[in-house]
Order: C-alpha cells, then structure tokens, then sequence
C-alpha cells in the first residue's frame, strides 16, 4: 500500500543521514481503511524503541499523503542471504544463523512488550516476521521492520473473514486457523525462520496453497536432523518447540525462545561470534554491499552538487512546504528537511536492490560501449521496477553474447510494445500472443524469435478469479459488476476471458463494467481490495502473488478460460544476421548461468526460452477471428 524512497536528512553544520520515505500510493489515500492501516503501522512501531528494531523518526504529511521518515538499515534481508548462500553452494554456519535468529527474537520480544503512554501493554503481534521483513546489516546485525499488518490485542477491529494476513508459508497454524493471536504466534514464525536458515529450503511449500495450510496445520513437515544433521540435538529440540502446533506447547515468550537457542548453542559448544557473522556475509553479499554503497554514494554527489533539476528532485522542509517541485510527481512526500536523491541515483540504487534480491552472486559488470545499441521492449505485465530488475540479468547476459549494447525498456501497455516496432524505435520487443497475432496481420515481415518458458512450462492458463466469499457459481451471476483485467490486448487477461463471455451469451461491454487495472498484478490487488467482482489474469501471476504481498488465498478461480503460449520475442525490421544472432543468444539463455539459479527471479520466473512455430498460435487466430468488430 505504499511506495518507497531513499533520501538525504541533511541540517545544520555538515548533518546529514540517509533515511527511508515511505508514503502511502496516491490511489490508496482516498481509502479510509488504508489510510488508517498506514497511519496505525508508524504509530505502533514509534512504540518499539530497540536496536533490534528499525527506527521511526517522523509521521507527517506532505502535499495531502501520509508518510513515514524511518531509519535507512544498509544491508540485506535474511531471504537474500539464504539465497546467496545457495547460490554460492555454501550452508549457513550453525552460529551465525543461531545469532541472527536469537536478534530477532530480541526484537521480537521489544515488540510484545510494547506499552502505550500510560503504561499498558499493546499486545502487538507483528504476523509476519518472514525473512523478507528481516534485515541484516553488513556487521551481522538484524533489525525487524515492516509494521504494516501488526495487530494490537485492543485494536478494535477484527480481519473480515476469508481474509489472511502475511504470507502463507510463514503463517502459524492458529492464524491459517483465524484464531485470535498472541506473541506465540510469532514465536511460531521465527522458528520456521530459523529452520530455514538452518536448512537452505522452504519448511511449508506444498504444491498447492491449500496443502501449504494443511502442513502447517496438522505439524506435517521434515526434520531438521534429516535435512542437516550436524545441527546439535539441542537446538533440533528448541526449534521444534517453537514450531509444535499447539500454541500452549511453545515459548511462552520470545525472550524465552531466545534464552533456549543461545543455551542450546552453548551446553552443544556451536560458537556465537560476530565477527563470524560479518565474516559469512560479506563472503556471500560483500560485493553487492560494495555496490550499493558506491550508487548511494554517485547519487549523493550528484545531489549535493545541484546535478539536479526540477524533473528529478524535490526539496521539502518540515510541514510539506515545497521548494522546488517534482515533475514527475514521485518525491513529494518527504517533509524532513532535506533533499531527495536525485531520480537518477534513486532509480540506480532501486534496481540495485532488486538485482541482489534475484542474483546476489552475480559478479561486477562492465556493459559494452562499442557498436550499435539494440533495443529490446517489454511491456509492463508486472510491477515495473521489480520486472526491471528481474530482466537485468538477461540484459546483461544479452550484452555480453552479442557484444553490443543492449537497452531493455518497460513501456505502460502492449500497444505500445508494438507501437515502438512499428515504428523503427524499437528492433525487438516482447509481445503476448493476441498481439503477436494481430501485429503479424498488420507486418507479414513480423520474425517470431523465441518463446518464454515460465516455470519449465511454455503455455499458460487464463483464469477469472472472484472474491473468496463471493456466491457466484458461474458468469451470469456476476451481471453488472465489476470486471478487473490488465491490458485490452492482454490475451490472458482479456481476450480469452470475454471470448468466454460471449460464449455464454453475454455482452463484456454491457453486461460488465470494464476496469482496466494495469498490470497482471495490480488486478489481483484491485480484486482483493474489493474494487471488482471479477478479475482476469494467467495463472504465473497466481502463483507469484506471494512475493509481491497479494495473499491471493482470499480468492477463489472461478473457470479456466482457456490456455495460450507465453510471451513471444519478435523483430521488425532488424538485420537478418542480427536477429539470428539475438535468436540463437535467446535460445541458449541459461538462468543458472546468468545468476546462479533454475529461474530468472520471483515473478517472470523465465526459466530460457524455446523455439516457435507460427502454427503454435492458430488456435488464438480463430477465437480473434470470432470476437466482434
């Protein structure tokens, strides 16, 4: 519900520190509830005062939106490090990841013990301590953040039913359950934190979200001593404590949690020590650091140089006074004195911190600066800077294959993923097959290249989704609502969809009202926020809602559509020899290669691509051919 930004508190005599902006998204502030959810998320954690904890510094509002200036944790979330210590073939040494977990109980149990102003505890439950919610600094400190769904004993409100808060693998049995929660549902999470830093896998991935809950439910899960067996019979004791399924069998607390780890790891002789910590760290995140470090440090230099203009920085001071305006309305919110990094250096350092999050071993790169540039358009399916971010390593990879500058740009909608090729701004471009279709009709020279492979797979499903608790059984009951899809040429999420409409004897454009959301994902967030009765996407989006916060748990499918090949890279008009040369790096594209696992990141999830046939889309023609003029 919110957007993020880094930015420069800079005063008096030479002050300065980064911070964290975090300000609400202009479409939410009309919300009462969201409003509410952001606002109660800065007043809780300015609550929690603990070095295990990420800090609040100020809840103000600038231009009419909330924000929240918070402390800026240099360093990476426990996900990436388990990531990169997978990738670089490397287990987590039993001490270190005894350490970070025992911090986050430390943190944790702050927290809990949170008091209001006259003393009486909160009885804050944060519901989603996951790894993704749980930094790590480059010393080996852990900090906890993301307030956004904690829950207060005394809050007043109850979640609606058919509603899970946090992400589901993470969940306790007696939140799956929708159960009243105390601390120890907590305790529950950190305990599968800790098995998974221990273990370097998932502890509840079933298949199926429905299988995923059950495990969690009835304890069904694999032993630790299985998986790693020099993990001492004491701490396997303490772990499975934390993680019985019977709430009244774990810690009471997760102070007590943090007692019996650190008990376990000294009566079995495991060595704590931060030094070690820091040391495993920098061996699997090190360079990144080092990176990240060097674009915070451009973009300063570039901000305090005035390297700067009315496009791309906004200067506020306390209040939300605006000194000097932001053209593209992205740096509005912040109302600490100071100046925003420069768009330029913030976007560097944006997709830096999604490429570590998706390929934390990837080595330093020097992109190639002789010949022509060749440009490569996607279109926005999913969210734009984590997409970006997912596509760079291919980008990179690209680069180095063809010996030739590539550029990978994201434009706002299909239409103009063709537009650009059409009209020789573009050589190359990623279209869904609807549109290949269509493009093709308009330039017979259209060259099909390759096809995505999502998940080894090289088809998918469209699927219509409604709300959990919706009654519908079926298309006629749902008359007159709202119908949530991504793009008007998406095939998936349009044209198969109200092929089936007609097919039922129904009318898209009167008997619906039509809202276009966007993006693949912003329909799935658009349906569980409740501002449509239906929604049409493909089933990678489904699948991927977990790791973008969408608990697509709350919905229910309603019918499969049909089915269609993935996203096909085309040319128009490029040299035959290039292209060829473009073909052959496509098919030969391999994600373990290029960042050190079987897939390009959390939501493509490009596992390479594979050769096509023009016939593999005659099926899609005769629905095209059937829809209406």
């Amino acid at each position: 519900m919110a957007e993020v930004h880094l930015a420069s508190d800079r005063g008096s005599h030479g002050f300065e520190r980064l911070v964290v902006i975090k300000r609400i998204l202009p479409h939410l502030a009309e919300r009462p509830d969201f409003i509410r959810m952001f606002l109660q998320e800065a007043r809780v954690q300015a609550r929690v005062n603990h070095p295990n904890v990420v800090q609040i510094f100020e809840l103000d509002e600038a231009e009419g939106l909330p924000f929240i200036a918070m402390e800026y944790v240099d360093g990476s979330t426990l996900r990436d490090l388990v990531r990169g210590a997978d990738a670089a073939d490397l287990p987590i040494p039993i001490g270190v990841a005894v350490n970070l977990v025992s911090q986050a109980c430390a943190g944790s149990h702050a927290v809990h013990e949170a008091m209001d102003s006259s003393g009486r505890r909160l009885g804050l439950v944060h519901r989603d301590l996951t790894p993704h919610n749980l930094m790590v600094t480059a010393g080996g400190h852990v900090k906890l953040l993301d307030f956004g769904i904690v829950k207060a004993s005394e809050q007043g409100e109850r979640t609606r039913t058919g509603v899970l808060k946090g992400k589901l693998s993470y969940m306790s049995p007696e939140q799956c359950h929708q159960e009243d929660l105390d601390r120890r549902s907590d305790i529950f999470t950190l305990g599968t934190v800790l098995w998974e830093l221990l273990a370097g896998e998932k502890l509840f991935s079933a298949k199926t979200e429905l299988g995923t809950l059950q495990a969690i439910v009835t304890g069904k899960r694999r032993s630790l001593a299985e998986v790693r067996p020099d993990v001492p019979e004491a701490l396997v004791a303490v772990i499975d404590r934390a993680l019985a399924a019977k709430r009244d069998d774990r810690f009471e607390t997760a102070a007590a949690m943090q007692r019996a780890i650190l008990d376990a790891a000294r009566v079995s002789d495991v060595l704590i020590d931060q030094d070690q910590t820091a040391r495993f760290i920098a061996t699997v995140l090190g360079e990144h650091h080092k990176a990240r470090q060097s674009a915070v440090g451009v973009a300063l230099e570039r901000s305090a140089s005035g390297a700067t203009d009315a496009t791309n920085a906004t200067t506020l001071t306390r209040g939300g006074s605006v000194a000097t305006t932001s053209a593209v309305g992205m740096m509005g919110a912040a109302a600490v004195t100071g100046v925003i990094l420069t768009l330029v250096g913030v976007l560097v350092i944006l997709l830096l911190v999604q490429i570590y999050r998706t390929a934390p071993v990837v080595d330093t790169y020097v992109s190639p600066t002789e010949g022509e540039e060749i440009t490569l358009v996607f279109p926005e399916v999913l969210d734009k800077e984590a997409y970006a971010a997912e596509l760079e390593p291919l980008r990179r990879y690209l680069e180095t294959a063809l010996n030739r500058p590539v550029a990978m740009p994201i434009v706002e909608s299909y239409h103009q993923a063709a537009m650009h090729l059409g009209t020789g701004s573009a050589q190359y471009a990623s279209l869904p097959p609807n549109l290949y279709v269509q493009t093709k009709r308009k330039h017979p020279d259209l060259e099909l290249l390759a096809m995505k492979v999502f998940d080894h797979s090289t088809g998918h499903d469209s699927v219509l989704l409604v709300p959990g608790e919706s009654k519908a059984k079926g298309l006629e009951d749902l008359v007159g609502g709202r119908f949530c899809y991504p793009d008007p040429a998406s095939t998936s999420g349009f044209v198969l969809p109200t092929y089936r409409m007609r097919q039922a004897g129904l009318d898209p454009e009167t008997d619906f009202v039509l809202f276009e959301s966007g993006n693949h994902h912003q329909v799935l967030r658009d349906l569980i926020d409740g501002k449509c009765e239906l929604a049409a996407t493909y089933s990678g989006a489904v699948r991927t809602a977990d790791e973008i916060g969408v608990t697509v748990s709350t919905a229910r499918t309603l019918m499969i559509t049909g089915r269609t090949p993935h996203d096909a890279i085309v040319s128009l008009g490029a040299d035959p020899e290039e292209a060829e040369a473009v073909r052959a790096a496509l098919l030969a594209f391999s994600p373990q290669d290029a960042v050190g696992a079987d897939r390009l990141g959390d939501l493509e999830r490009i596992t390479g691509f594979s050769a096509m046939e023009d016939d593999a889309y005659d099926d899609l023609r005769a629905v095209i051919d059937d829809a209406p003029e």
